[in-house]
């Protein structure tokens, strides 16, 4: 059996876990989450970043180390020229 948790993260924000595989908890500030197979996270986005273009990451950890995944969250009212990849 792989061994293959991810973490996530967007750039220059943080977020509010609120629920754990549809289950509420106990809200919980954080920067980052690790999520291994078959986990499922409620989260609610702290948007409040200048206008703008910000990377949102999935990185491999453990057995899946190396392996990344990227998206773009663009704020309502961003210039249409996206930011280069940190």
């Amino acid at each position: 059996m792989l061994n293959c948790p991810i973490e996530f993260y967007i750039q220059g924000h943080s977020f509010t876990v609120i629920a754990s595989d549809a289950h509420p908890i106990e809200p919980n500030h954080a920067d980052s989450i690790v999520i291994s197979a078959g986990e499922r996270y409620d989260i609610v986005l702290n948007a409040d970043q200048p206008v703008g273009h910000y990377w949102f990451y999935a990185k491999g950890l453990a057995a899946c180390d190396g392996l990344t995944q990227s998206a773009i969250i663009t704020y309502d009212g961003a210039t249409n020229q996206r930011r280069r990849f940190p």
